[in-house]
């Protein structure tokens, strides 16, 4: 659980900081090039629609039985970190969505540098917790985040742990709320009611 907190306070710490950034200068595209600002707003909401609806699917499956069983169908048997990947798919598109291609760069470096030490700490806890059976898990589903339909396993039905599944659901707000403040912002740069100091590229 600690790790969890600290892990969700500095994601939200960088994500602050990114934002602050953001407020303070304009995409020089979106300004200057509306083909290629609006190409990347569009790819960029897509991105997050996949990443929304991808962290549904991994929730429908894992809601609250994350710390009581290993999980090993739906998307978790294509990756053993479905709900990072959508994630990251999602932070990705919101970075794309600022019509920007340095925000979506900082986003990738920075799961790049810092969730791979996440994974390995919460693997390190389930080996402990389920011994052989998550060994097992890893071996069947070698890669942590890259996604294989090699072993692709659904099911019919699941339970879900109904508290667990709206907190999650609750926690997409932060993927969805960005897509329309961004264009807002754009619109009061435009028009002069909100100076910006520098371009971002």
């Amino acid at each position: 659980m600690k790790l969890i907190k600290k892990r969700v306070k500095l994601s939200q710490f960088f994500g602050v900081i990114v934002f602050s950034y953001y407020l303070l200068g304009a995409s020089f595209w979106s300004l200057n090039n509306a083909v290629l600002g609006g190409a990347l707003f569009f790819i960029g909401t897509v991105m997050v629609a996949v990443g929304v609806l991808g962290r549904v699917w991994c929730l429908s499956y894992i809601g609250g039985n994350k710390r009581n069983m290993v999980i090993q169908h739906g998307p978790y048997s294509l990756c053993r970190n479905p709900l990072y990947l959508f994630s990251l798919i999602g932070a990705i598109g919101i970075g794309l969505a600022t019509k920007t291609f340095i925000f979506p760069l900082i986003i990738f470096v920075f799961f790049v540098v810092y969730y791979p030490f996440v994974i390995r700490k919460e693997e390190a806890e389930l080996k402990l917790k389920f011994g052989t059976e998550f060994e097992n898990f890893m071996k069947k589903i070698p890669s942590r985040i890259i996604p294989s339909f090699r072993n692709y396993a659904g099911l019919e039905r699941t339970e879900i742990n109904l508290n667990s599944f709206r907190k999650g659901i609750s926690d997409l707000i932060f993927f969805i709320i960005p897509i329309g403040i961004f264009p807002f912002i754009e619109t009061l740069h435009a028009i002069g009611l909100m100076p910006f100091f520098y371009y971002i590229y």
